[in-house]
């Protein structure tokens, strides 16, 4: 596996490199800023990147919104000290395929690295329990429109009997989400007025 590490601290940027060179992950290159990284890809193709989340000028989620269209297919992992859920949900939401502190143990970072890389998303264990919390406080509202323009969608696709039987299921779960409050038995004729 090759590696290419962007972190502003020098001393954590050597110390990663030789700590990951020992474990038989090449180190194709160590640089120290966010514009450093973006233009090193030019040149190298990493099979994956370790990114610092709080760099000076051009923050981890910066470099994630910069990275160029034919490197979005390397995984990025942020390595960070940051435990703020609003950093991991950044994060993710830029397309980070990993989160983890940089004071885990090295070879679970090993691990973890290789399950990234085989297309894996991994947070670090310490923040599960975030991940948990963001996933609960997502808003019930948000939930309730998406399905209701999805039950908008089925019901302007099914206009006829064949899909109407088809897709009974899915339109009743969909009518009872968004609110219609149908009650009682279902027929083809409630579902054509949802």
């Amino acid at each position: 596996m090759k590696a290419l590490l962007i972190d502003d601290h020098a001393l954590f940027r050597a110390g990663l490199s030789g700590l990951l060179e020992r474990r038989g992950i090449e180190v194709v290159a160590s640089v120290g800023s966010g514009e450093e990284g973006i233009g090193t890809l030019e040149t190298l193709s990493p099979d994956i990147i370790l990114l610092d989340l709080r760099m000076p000028e051009k923050s981890g989620l910066d470099v994630l919104d910069a990275l160029p269209t034919e490197q979005s297919d390397v995984p990025v992992v942020i390595l960070t000290t940051s435990a703020d859920e609003n950093d991991l949900a950044n994060a993710l939401r830029r397309g980070a395929r990993g989160y983890l502190m940089k004071d885990m143990e090295p070879d679970d970072l090993v691990v973890a690295l290789q399950e990234i890389k085989a297309g894996k998303t991994v947070v670090a264990p310490g923040l599960t329990g975030v991940l948990a919390d963001l996933v609960k406080n997502v808003s019930l509202d948000i939930w309730k429109s998406q399905m209701a323009r999805s039950s908008c969608t089925l019901r302007r696709y099914c206009e006829n009997w064949k899909c109407i039987h088809a897709l009974r299921p899915l339109l009743w779960l969909s009518n009872m989400v968004s609110g219609a409050g149908l009650t009682g038995s279902r027929t083809d004729g409630d579902l054509l007025r949802l």
